[in-house]
């Protein structure tokens, strides 16, 4: 019946909405926190100390991701 009620239809949209945009939240998430923790595996490996989760959750997907790109480097460059 929710297609005859103008009102529940808006309230039935609203709730789908917030849930697509929490799922999405918590992808993103997910993904940040891979990220951080592959940053500190290779810390690891490259013998740098290890940098906190609160210090890394505060960069950006952008700077994680060249973090990862340098310490690989590094990593190879070790070899």
């Amino acid at each position: 019946m929710i297609a005859k009620s103008p009102e529940l239809r808006l309230i039935y949209d609203d709730r789908a909405k917030e849930a697509k945009d929490r799922y999405s939240e918590l992808k993103d998430a997910e993904a940040r926190g891979k990220l951080i923790g592959r940053i500190q595996t290779l810390q690891e490996l490259v013998s740098d100390t290890i940098s906190d989760d609160a210090i890394l959750s505060s960069q950006t997907s952008e700077s994680l991701e060249r973090m990862i790109r340098e310490l690989k480097l590094r990593l190879v460059k070790r070899g």
